[in-house]
């Protein structure tokens, strides 16, 4: 049996390329906030998801294709690059900092294998 071989970008949802997230986060808004994954949240496969910062949803908004629905695979561009991890579905609505690349796999791919990979 033969795998076939395909860019990562063949495998990607259609509506969401690989790309990175919010350029200026701008002030946080505890109260009514986006949660907001940066690089250096993303470490030893797992994002900590315990100091996330918040942004405004004015400021989300125009990155409306970088707002995580759960099962994405979060690649750190700084501040521990390399590092990656699948997202948890308790980040479904959360957006991403330009530190963060996002890899959305279409479904009939598996995020964790393409992730060790």
């Amino acid at each position: 049996m033969s795998w076939p071989t395909l860019q990562l970008q063949e495998m990607t949802e259609t509506e969401r390329s690989i790309t990175y997230g919010v350029v200026k986060p701008g002030p946080e808004d505890e109260e009514n906030g986006i949660l907001f994954v940066r690089g250096g949240d993303i470490k030893e496969g797992k994002i900590n998801t315990l100091d996330l910062r918040t942004i405004t949803q004015d400021t989300s908004k125009p990155y409306a294709r970088t707002i995580l629905r759960g099962g994405e695979i979060l690649i750190s561009l700084v501040g521990n690059p390399g590092e990656a991890a699948i997202v948890p579905m308790e980040l479904a609505g959360a957006n991403i900092a330009r530190q963060a690349g996002l890899v959305a796999l279409r479904p009939e791919y598996n995020s964790k294998f393409i992730m060790y990979f």
